[in-house]
């Protein structure tokens, strides 16, 4: 968390505060890089999360290979019986219960501590699956397309070749557009980091750094609403003409608006009285 302070000279001054909460993580989180190291150890990981697949694996006739099972999701949740918890203990030489499905390996679930751990097991539901790619004998393969992609889709259930297309399009656009959002958020994020030296040099008067930091903030986003639409656009140019020219349209549109916009507040604001 950060606060602004008054400074000397009638400055201000930033006071970043740290705090950290107890949470659960698949992953190790090294405490040793936290801001504030003391009192917020983190011990080692005990045990690590693994992936299992069945050894024969069957769809009808066909036996797909790991390539294939891989794809489908992973999304039923198996309840571990509890009798399996003194076995497992007597292994660990922990303490172990079982707490809403899943191996507590702690103290008390209702209050856990740092250190404790939960394993939960999900697997891929047995049913029918729908694939689309290259036979290989009891197997499947990617196919090579006349466009230089390689193909292999799965698809949980019985789905229409048209339909799975369509899935696969549908996550196409939604995965390009949010590149497309982080490319913008990315490229305004820079111009903020080009105008920031103008911004520290002018905080020594701070109603002048204000200005200019609100000033450089406004800059940069009609920059980004000019260029951002424009990249796209020229990326689309060759294979969608019309919607490049409309996508430049918008992010003029934008941009000309945020200005009118701006400059009225500025009027209604009213001109600067003259010094005394």
């Amino acid at each position: 968390m950060r606060n602004s302070e008054p400074g000397p000279n009638g400055s201000e001054e930033t006071v970043t505060t740290y705090s950290y909460v107890r949470g659960w993580s698949r992953t190790p989180i090294d405490s040793s890089r936290f801001k504030v190291p003391d009192g917020h150890h983190n011990p080692a990981m005990r045990y690590r999360g693994a992936d299992f697949m069945g050894g024969d694996v069957t769809l009808g006739a066909f036996r797909p290979g790991k390539h294939v099972v891989e794809r489908l999701p992973v999304n039923q949740e198996v309840r571990v019986n509890p009798a399996l918890a003194e076995t497992l203990g007597t292994r660990t030489k922990e303490p172990v219960q079982v707490n809403d499905g899943k191996f507590y390996i702690g103290g008390d679930p209702s209050s856990p501590q740092i250190g404790d751990m939960q394993i939960s097991y999900t697997l891929a539901p047995a049913g029918a699956v729908s694939v689309i790619g290259q036979q290989s004998g009891s197997d499947f393969v990617e196919y090579q397309t006349h466009a230089g992609n390689r193909l292999l889709m799965v698809e949980p259930g019985t789905i229409s070749t048209a339909d799975m297309f369509k899935q696969a399009e549908r996550g196409n656009v939604v995965m390009t557009w949010i590149i497309r959002a982080v490319g913008a958020l990315v490229m305004f994020i820079g111009f903020l980091l080009i105008l920031n030296p103008l911004v520290v040099v002018a905080d020594v008067v701070p109603l002048i750094g204000n200005i200019l930091g609100a000033g450089a903030s406004l800059v940069s986003l009609i920059a980004t609403l000019v260029l951002a639409p424009l990249v796209i656009a020229i990326a689309w140019l060759w294979y969608r003409p019309l919607v490049s020219i409309a996508v430049i349209a918008v992010g003029v549109a934008l941009a000309i608006g945020l200005k009118i916009h701006a400059g009225r507040k500025a009027a209604a604001r009213g001109p600067t009285p003259a010094p005394a």
